[in-house]
């Protein structure tokens, strides 16, 4: 009988209980970091492809989260709160040149499957044929506390490039194509492991096409969302 391969698939709201037990998991080390089911709930409906979940034998065991964001913004140091602020969501969709990578994870006895690089790899093929202009995400820097008396961290992010050093978040980005776009020093005070920085990364979509519209179809899903557009 030939063995179970992982299914990649886009989230459904049935899939919440099983995404919160991984996130829960994958983020031990950060108090309350998990996704709500609200706010689930608002990205599916914004970028329903930006939501992509991994399952094997039924069982939901990695995902990514993303958002629509104007790149301006989200290029400059900002915070976590900023990615998770629900009261933007919808106002950034609708001005929004970019996607912003909230989140990926999978469970740590399926990390040897390369699962998190095919749903990043999944994502990014959607944000592209989408004609996105970038591809964003804060990468956490959590071996970042064994040397933060030694270095700052754009030197500690010199050394991952050159792999010097190994960092689990930043070494897997480095690897999928993202670059240094600026640290955010104050992004989340809680993730004591990155002594609350990460660094901003992104990738360029090398087809995007200015003469053609920016995800186009943002304007009848907004059609349909009981909440204000501010532009």
């Amino acid at each position: 009988m030939n063995e179970a391969q992982p299914l990649f698939r886009l989230y459904r709201a049935e899939d919440y209980a099983q995404l919160k037990q991984v996130m829960q998991t994958a983020f031990s080390d950060i108090e309350g970091a998990y996704a709500t089911e609200e706010e689930m709930e608002l990205l599916s409906e914004l970028y329903p492809r930006g939501q992509i979940v991994c399952t094997l034998n039924g069982q939901l065991i990695g995902a990514t989260l993303s958002r629509v964001v104007p790149s301006e913004r989200f290029q400059q140091p900002h915070t976590q709160y900023d990615c998770i602020d629900l009261s933007t969501y919808v106002p950034d969709t609708a001005v929004g040149d970019s996607v912003y990578g909230l989140d990926v994870f999978v469970l740590p006895e399926f990390q040897n499957l390369k699962i998190a690089r095919k749903i990043v790899t999944m994502l990014k093929k959607h944000v592209f044929e989408d004609n996105f202009r970038f591809f964003l995400g804060n990468s956490r820097v959590s071996g970042y506390h064994q040397y933060r008396d030694l270095m700052d961290c754009y030197a500690y992010f010199q050394l991952v490039k050159s792999r010097e050093l190994y960092d689990p978040a930043l070494s897997f980005h480095l690897s999928c194509g993202m670059e240094f776009v600026c640290i955010n020093p104050e992004f989340n005070y809680e993730d004591a492991a990155s002594a609350g920085l990460g660094i901003m990364m992104q990738q360029i979509n090398n087809d995007y096409n200015p003469s053609l519209s920016i995800y186009p179809e943002r304007w009848s899903i907004l059609a349909q969302i009981d909440a204000p557009v501010v532009c």
